[in-house]
């Protein structure tokens, strides 16, 4: 029976450091059992094994042959060195890595003129462990040798080939050399330093096949500012890679001489955007001016000179035309206007870009169509009108009615009986701008759509087309519930006269919403209808101010006149002149009754209420003319307010717990109306009145007179039980935002009730605050659609605070923050705009703060171009195996992610430059501790933890099994 042994038995073998029983597993008939003992025999090193070894070399199984290979290299005794030199040629591409292998680890000069003319070997994986070995070898023949290679074609050969020269001890002996040995590194900065010597093998490297290398020589050819660099750099602007022309024409422009200035006109014909802007800047800086039609349209598409182009009329179409394909977001809209500008003769060219793939383009050509007034885009829009995208379509609409051309009308029809809801509504407005009497019936049809949206389109839309025959379907919507619906119906009566319509406006005055309310006063003032006076007049008390202030103005335009001084009073207070109360006396002294017999038309109900001043009036009053007969403390303040009538008054109706609820009401209002600080306390004390009106009107009124002593009692009634009133205290506060608010208006926004959070994300839209902001982004999680859309809209109004701090919030410790920072990010500035602000976190800021830009831009369709960028993508993705195949590339990025705070990517990074690491990787860890500062304790140790792996480990074996 054949001796087997399983893993464990081997195992214990080499625990129990058992030579004899390993060499005798060695002659084991089971060729497992054999791969085994020589794999334990490499881990023992124990020189002993040596020659038990050898005769392992003839073994007929392959794998156990090459393992014997890979063991004699682990004991590194000199002895194997002849019995291993034959196998370089063996035909098994794994047994001759090992050899070479193993040779390295022996480090026997003999070995060295055999392992030579493999350095040219097709393998290169083969080629790069040669260079491997004789860089551990060492010796002057192996330096000499491994010298010529310095400027090898292969970047990858050249970055070993110094790696190994270090190994053997070799030194520069000048500056061409010195410069040899920093380009094979990659050095860059270094190679900076060697530029002059180096000025031939930077051309030379401008035809590497790396893009990485072209990219530096290109760059440092430029510091040169050699003529000699100028041909191969205009060559270079016909690199693939964009990284590499845009360098080559930003060397182009420090070299800056007449050579370079006609390359650079070269590059104004680049595919890539960035190199044509870097050639236009410099060329406009030489003082270049083009002199044909072709290179000027080329400069002033590279400067984004859209004015330019407008000026060059039909010649300046094709290149905006291009150029609206191929920029994006913000610098689309720019162009758009550009070619809306040169009007009809860019309307072949529109016509054409409604057939792009990209229907962000064609919606924008159709928009621009509409604006153009060319009657020829009428068939290519109704075209459009069955696009797949809806955007599209309702855009092709919405032109079709600018256009205002018969031909449109059925088409629109069909397209408001068959679209989505946007089509529908956008197809109604369209049939209302061109007039038809043919499209009636559609739009009376239209009204009773089930998408509100298209309701509202066809009600606007009956105001337009002034036909007699849309009224009876009108007038019904007057009844409507929905407030928006009543409001449009009364706006769009506006150009039907008659005894139907003036009584349906009059009824409008006293709808229960303000804003139905406000528009029918505008109506009756417009039409002047004198039965409406009594109406209007009752609006003088109306709690909306709009309301009061277009009551007013419709009466003076109805040519009606206050009947004494009650009503002037009325009135006055309506449209808030409170200056011209105040000249003429309107308002009489609190301490007085009212003279007249008259009742006078007071607002609010304050008829009747005129009372003397309590003894807290009083004293206020006593307490101002001591302040001003001092001319100390508040005096100044006193000062501005002294002349202004009726505080006292308010103060004593506002405390007045038995008068009429509306009258204190209106007091509270008024006293934030007058503006006089001394009205602070008293609305303060407001805040906890038993009546909810009074308090919202005290809340409101605070936040009018901006006072910052106001801000605790403000705090407290956002705790209201009353959603009106907490909803003023927050909107005060948003008035006074002192820094303070942001923490009870975030709590605000956690409450159970939907209401309530989005209440508080609206105010925070109006703070400038970390803590506000992070709020809002947490916000956007929300499950309610109405506090997601208020958080969206508050991250809009501070989107230039927060989109300038992105990197804050990207390295937050909450994941919502992190992901809704981007989205939101994307969503108000649009992909482009994102991109831009993005980029720049990839060379700055922590690596978890890169980590999230990267997958952020990585689902924009951004693609890498610089080594460390693509490193952070793969990092990101926790792609190690690729990592670690970019070796060196990689470095700088690894290990930065040391200190990343996710536990993951630390123990990846660990991992990998554990994997790639060298006595360099180890010294640049070891500078990155040194940087100190605000250094996470578990990034250090992760840190540590990577070097002395790194330490611990010797050049890693050519090894199949892991």
């Amino acid at each position: 029976m054949p001796f087997r042994l399983i893993p464990a038995d081997i195992g214990r073998l080499v625990s129990k450091r058992d030579l004899g029983g390993l060499i005798a597993a060695l002659e084991s008939e089971d060729k497992n059992t054999r791969w085994m003992a020589a794999g334990g025999l490499g881990e023992l090193r124990d020189p002993r094994a040596i020659d038990p070894l050898i005769r392992a070399l003839a073994d007929p199984d392959p794998d156990v042959r090459w393992k014997a290979v890979e063991a004699l290299g682990s004991i590194g005794d000199a002895r194997a060195t002849e019995a291993l030199i034959p196998f370089l040629t063996d035909p098994d591409d794994t047994m001759r890595l090992q050899v070479v292998w193993a040779l390295g680890r022996i480090r026997d000069q003999r070995a060295t003129t055999h392992l030579i003319p493999f350095l040219v070997d097709p393998d290169y994986d083969m080629k790069i462990a040669t260079i491997w070995a004789l860089g551990t070898i060492g010796g002057r023949h192996s330096a000499a040798v491994l010298r010529e290679m310095l400027l090898d074609r292969h970047s990858g050969v050249r970055s070993k080939v110094a790696e190994s020269l270090e190994m053997c001890g070799w030194r520069p002996a000048d500056d061409r050399e010195r410069g040899a040995l920093v380009f094979a590194r990659r050095d860059w900065g270094e190679v900076s330093r060697y530029r002059r010597a180096l000025a031939d093998v930077l051309v030379w490297a401008l035809d590497d096949g790396y893009f990485d290398v072209r990219m530096h020589a290109a760059r440092i050819l430029g510091t040169t500012r050699s003529r000699h660099a100028v041909g191969p750099l205009r060559k270079a602007l016909d690199d693939p890679e964009e990284c590499v022309t845009y360098e080559a024409a930003a060397a182009l422009a420090e070299i800056g001489n007449p050579e370079s200035r006609q390359a650079l006109v070269h590059g104004l014909e680049s595919p890539h955007l960035g190199t044509r802007k870097v050639a236009a800047g410099a060329l406009r800086r030489l003082g270049w001016e083009p002199r044909s039609l072709y290179h000027k349209v080329l400069f002033l598409n590279a400067n984004d000179d859209w004015v330019g182009l407008v000026r060059l009329k039909r010649h300046g179409v094709g290149p905006l035309a291009r150029e609206l394909t191929e920029r994006r977001g913000a610098e689309r809209t720019s162009i758009a206007k550009a070619l809306r500008a040169i009007g009809s003769p860019a309307t072949d060219a529109l016509v054409g870009l409604l057939n792009n793939p990209d229907p962000d383009i064609r919606w924008r050509a159709a928009s621009i169509l509409g604006d153009g007034g060319d009657r020829r885009a009428v068939g290519p829009l109704v075209a459009a009108l069955e696009d797949t995208d809806g955007r599209v379509a309702s855009s092709a609409a919405v032109a079709l009615g600018e256009l205002r051309d018969e031909e449109a009308v059925d088409p629109l029809i069909r397209a408001y009986r068959t679209g989505n809801p946007d089509l529908r509504r956008d197809s109604v407005a369209a049939l209302g701008r061109i007039g038809s009497r043919r499209a009636v019936a559609a739009i009376i049809e239209a009204s009773g759509d089930e998408s509100p949206g298209v309701r509202l389109s066809a009600i606007r839309t009956m105001g337009r087309i002034r036909d007699v025959r849309v009224l009876p379907a009108l007038l019904p919507f007057f009844q409507d519930p929905d407030p928006a619906v009543r409001f449009e119906a009364v706006r769009a009566v506006r150009p039907y006269s008659g005894r139907k319509t003036d009584p349906l406006l009059i009824r409008a005055l006293g709808d229960p919403d303000a804003g139905v309310r406000r528009e029918a006063a505008r109506q009756v003032g417009r039409r002047r209808v004198g039965a409406a006076v009594q109406p209007l007049t009752r609006l003088f008390e109306d709690p909306d101010t709009g309301v009061r202030k277009a009551a007013a103005r419709a009466l003076e335009r109805i040519g009606w006149r206050p009947a004494d001084s009650g009503e002037q009073l009325a009135y006055l207070i309506a449209k808030e002149e409170w200056e011209e109360i105040q000249r003429l006396g309107l308002l009489a002294d609190p301490a007085r009754e009212q003279e007249s017999d008259k009742s006078a038309l007071l607002p609010g109900g304050l008829q009747g209420r005129i009372r003397p001043a309590l003894p807290e009036e009083q004293t206020l009053q006593e307490d101002r003319e001591a302040d001003t007969a001092s001319g100390g403390g508040k005096g100044g303040v006193a000062a501005v307010h002294e002349d202004v009538p009726g505080l006292q008054y308010f103060i004593g109706v506002l405390n007045n717990p038995d008068a009429d609820m509306r009258a204190r009401a209106r007091a509270a209002e008024a006293l934030g109306n007058l503006g006089d600080l001394r009205g602070v306390q008293p609305l303060m004390s407001a805040l906890r009145d038993p009546d909810a009106e009074i308090r919202g009107r005290a809340a409101l009124s605070l936040g009018m007179l901006g006072d910052h002593k106001a801000f605790g009692s403000l705090v407290v009634a956002l705790e209201d039980p009353v959603f009106e009133v907490m909803r003023r205290a927050a909107e005060a506060l948003s008035v006074l935002k002192p820094r303070g608010a942001v923490l009870p208006l975030t709590e605000l926004a956690k409450s159970p009730d939907p209401g309530s959070r989005t209440l508080a994300v609206t105010v925070l839209g109006n703070f400038e605050d970390d803590d506000a902001v992070r709020a809002l982004l947490v916000a956007l999680n929300d499950a309610h659609p109405g506090v997601k859309s208020a958080a969206m809209e508050s991250l809009l109004e501070l989107v230039d605070y927060w989109g300038s701090r992105i990197s804050f919030f990207l390295r937050d410790a909450n994941p919502a923050v992190r992901g809704n920072a981007i989205t939101a990010l994307k969503s108000l500035l649009g992909e482009d705009e994102a991109a831009s602000r993005l980029l720049p976190l990839l060379r700055a800021g922590s690596f978890s703060v890169r980590r999230e830009a990267v997958l952020a831009l990585g689902a924009m369709g951004w693609r890498p171009g610089l080594p460390e960028e693509y490193a952070t993508v793969l990092i990101a993705g926790r792609r190690w195996d690729e990592v670690v195949a970019l070796g060196k590339q990689a470095e700088s990025t690894l290990i930065d992610a040391l200190f990343d705070t996710d536990r993951e990517i630390q123990d990846g990074a660990v991992a990998a430059l554990a994997r790639l690491g060298d006595a360099g990787t180890v010294r640049s860890i070891r500078a990155a501790m040194r940087r100190g500062g605000d250094l996470e304790v578990k990034g250090v140790y992760a840190a540590m933890k990577a070097a002395s792996l790194i330490e611990e480990k010797g050049p890693a074996p050519f090894s199949r099994d892991l």
